[in-house]
C-alpha cells in the first residue's frame, strides 16, 4: 500500500469514528433531553440510599435531568446502609428507601407499614473470601476453619445457604461475629481464615491478599433484589410521584441497554469511583425495573430463615404479596410485573 492509499485509509477511519461518536451523542440527547419542558406543579420527593453503584438507575436519571423533565424535585439523602435507609423512611426523613430484600424482611417483621413498589436492580456481589495459606484451596477445606461474618446480616443468611449447597454443616466451621471493618482487619492479621463480605470491602480485601486470596460467590449465583420501598400512607399520598420516579428509572434502564459503556462512565464520574472497581462489579449487577415472581420466593426464604434462627418473635411467614404494590409499575412498565396475581 503506497503513502497515498495509507492517508486515504486513515482519513476514512477518522471520518467513520467521528460519525460514530456523533450518532452516540445524538442518541444521548434524543433519549434524555428532547422532551417538552414540564410546566405543571413540581412534586418534592426524597430518596434514601447508600452511595453505591447498585443505585445506578437513579443516578443516571438524575444526571440526565429526567426527574426535572417530569416535574419531580428529587433529593437523594445518603445513608451508610440499606437498613439505615429504611430507618430513615420510618423516621419520615425520606419518602423512598432503597435497600436489599433481606433488609426489608428484617425490618418488616417489626413494621408492616413498609411497602415494596419496585425492584430496580439485582446483584450477586457478596463473596466468601479465604486465605490459601490457611490451607483453603477448595470449598471442602473450609471445614474446621474460622469464618468471619456479621451475624444477623445477609452475610449470615448467604453463608448458611452456601454451606447447605456445599454439603457442609454449620457445626463443621467456627463462626466469628465481627463488623465489616473488623472482618477485613482480622483476615489480614490471620486471626480468621475466611470472611463473607460485600463491596467495596470485598474488592479491597482481594487486592490486599493478592495471589493468596481464593473466593466464591457467597450467594451461590442467586442475586438479591435492590428494592424501592415506601410506606402504606405514601402509596396514596405520593401516587403521582412514585409513577414519575419509575418512569425515569425505566428510561435509565433502556439507556443502559443501548449505551452501556457511556452509562458506566457516567456512574464512575458520579460516584468518583475507580474504573477497575467498576469493571469488576458492573457485570455482577442487572439494572432493571421489575416485580418478578422470584422476589416473593426470596422474601419467603429469608423470612423462614429468620424464624428458624429465632431472629424474630414471629412464628409465621407473612403473605408478602399483601405488601407489594404494583400500581405504579403497572402503569409505567406492565411487562415488568410478572408476580402471579
Amino acid at each position: 500500500m503506497n503513502t497515498g492509499d495509507k492517508m486515504s485509509k486513515t482519513k476514512e477511519i477518522t471520518i467513520t469514528l467521528i460519525i460514530t461518536i456523533a450518532v452516540i451523542v445524538a442518541g444521548y440527547f434524543l433519549f434524555f433531553q428532547q422532551q417538552e419542558k414540564f410546566t405543571g406543579p413540581i412534586e418534592k420527593l426524597t430518596i434514601g440510599s447508600p452511595h453505591q453503584e447498585i443505585s445506578s438507575l437513579v443516578y443516571l436519571a438524575k444526571e440526565q435531568g429526567c426527574f426535572e423533565e417530569v416535574g419531580l424535585d428529587l433529593e437523594i439523602k445518603e445513608y451508610l446502609s440499606g437498613f439505615a435507609s429504611i430507618q430513615g423512611l420510618l423516621d419520615k426523613e425520606v419518602d423512598i428507601a432503597l435497600s436489599t430484600d433481606f433488609a426489608f424482611v428484617s425490618s418488616h417483621f417489626d413494621n408492616n407499614e413498609l411497602r415494596i413498589f419496585s425492584s430496580i436492580a439485582e446483584a450477586d456481589v457478596e463473596e466468601l473470601i479465604a486465605r490459601k495459606d490457611s490451607g483453603i484451596y477448595k470449598i471442602e477445606d473450609l471445614k474446621g476453619k474460622k469464618i468471619g461474618i456479621k451475624e444477623k446480616s445477609s452475610a449470615e443468611f448467604h453463608l448458611a445457604t452456601f454451606l447447605l449447597f456445599s454439603g457442609i454443616s454449620l457445626e463443621e466451621i467456627n463462626i466469628i461475629d465481627l463488623t465489616p471493618p473488623e472482618l477485613v482487619k482480622a483476615i489480614l492479621n490471620k486471626e480468621i481464615d475466611a470472611v463473607v463480605i460485600w463491596p467495596p470491602q470485598a474488592y479491597n480485601l482481594k487486592k490486599e491478599l493478592r495471589e493468596d486470596a481464593i473466593s466464591w460467590s457467597a450467594q451461590c449465583g442467586q442475586p438479591f433484589f435492590w428494592l424501592a420501598l415506601t410506606t402504606e400512607p405514601h402509596i396514596n399520598e405520593k401516587k403521582s410521584s412514585l409513577k414519575k420516579f419509575l418512569e425515569c428509572l425505566s428510561k435509565s434502564e433502556k439507556f443502559i441497554q443501548e449505551n452501556e459503556i457511556q452509562a458506566k462512565q457516567i456512574i464512575i464520574k458520579y460516584l468518583d469511583s475507580d474504573k477497575a472497581y467498576m469493571d469488576y462489579y458492573w457485570p455482577k449487577q442487572n439494572f432493571t425495573v421489575e416485580l418478578p415472581q422470584s422476589l416473593l420466593f426470596r422474601l419467603e426464604d429469608e423470612a423462614r430463615w429468620r424464624i428458624k434462627n429465632i431472629l424474630t418473635d414471629k412464628t409465621e411467614v407473612p403473605n408478602y404479596f399483601d405488601f407489594i404494590c404494583t400500581d405504579a409499575l403497572d402503569q409505567v412498565k406492565p411487562s415488568g410485573v410478572t408476580i402471579i396475581r
